[in-house]
């Protein structure tokens, strides 16, 4: 990840909260920790599986010809797992995560404003990326997401990233996968449950197509004893006063992102050097 930065001109100031995590994967994967430190053990694969997860979303700027404009806001601020302060590095990594999520499902996507734009069979949707750090903060969020698409002259989508809603450095003790993925998916609903008047509104005055709202935690499976892997879990909403035309842009990246066989719900990450 560090080659990536050095290749574009970008040098990672080792005290910064990108530089520490980076450091603590590498020393962990090189000397480990004393056996008896469980807790130590755990702490440090969940920062080694952060370091991969940014890895993989910056990779979707490999070639980008303004890939330094985009890598930069990584190094601003707060991006470890257990940080829950607002940062302009958690702001760009949803937004890079987004991107790499709609292309590993085929989705023709570039970052352009308001941040993503998608392609459909019938046309383009714009797409504002918010993550949510506090309930507090939420509404406000949304209103600016909302605000950046009325700019766009295409159909939007809120994408809003709730994962700092959890608590830090979380780890959802599951049964199988599929519980998982369902805690996930129930912690997504409560976010639409909770802003639904608002959210539903929007729609009804036709400034958004709908939500999508991700998550994504780590998981021990089975609970206490297994492994700890990653999940991440995307849920679409919409209302029926939505518009005919925005309605069929949700059924098509409905289609893309729930029906295509390269699907990665459960995903085995280990830390590895960087």
């Amino acid at each position: 990840m560090r080659t990536q930065f050095a290749d574009v001109g970008i040098a990672i100031n080792p005290a910064s909260d990108l530089g520490r995590l980076i450091e603590l994967a590498i020393d962990y994967s090189e000397n480990g920790l004393p056996p008896s430190d469980e807790p130590g053990h755990v702490r440090a694969l969940l920062n080694g599986q952060h370091v991969d997860r940014l890895a993989q979303a910056a990779s979707v700027l490999t070639g980008h010809p303004d890939s330094k404009t985009h890598l930069w806001p990584l190094k601003k601020g707060a991006i470890g797992p257990g940080d829950r302060s607002p940062s302009r590095a958690k702001d760009k990594l949803w937004e890079l995560e987004l991107l790499h999520l709609l292309r590993s499902r085929n989705v023709t996507a570039e970052l352009r404003e308001p941040d993503v734009m998608v392609a459909l069979p019938s046309g383009e949707l714009a797409i504002a990326c918010k993550r949510i750090y506090s309930a507090k903060n939420a509404e406000l969020q949304l209103s600016t997401g909302v605000r950046q698409i009325s700019n766009a002259t295409v159909p939007g989508l809120l994408a809003v990233c709730v994962d700092d809603l959890l608590p830090p450095y979380c780890i959802v003790e599951a049964r199988s996968p599929d519980d998982a993925v369902a805690f996930l998916d129930n912690h997504n609903i409560d976010f639409l449950n909770r802003h639904h008047t608002r959210l539903a509104g929007y729609i009804a005055a036709k400034r958004l197509c709908g939500v999508l709202v991700a998550s994504s935690a780590a998981i021990r499976h089975p609970p206490e004893v297994g492994e700890i892997a990653v999940a991440m879990q995307s849920t679409i909403w919409t209302t029926p006063q939505c518009g005919a035309d925005q309605l069929l842009k949700m059924e098509e990246l409905g289609a893309l992102l729930f029906e295509s066989p390269t699907g990665q719900p459960w995903l085995q990450v280990e830390p590895s050097k960087r």
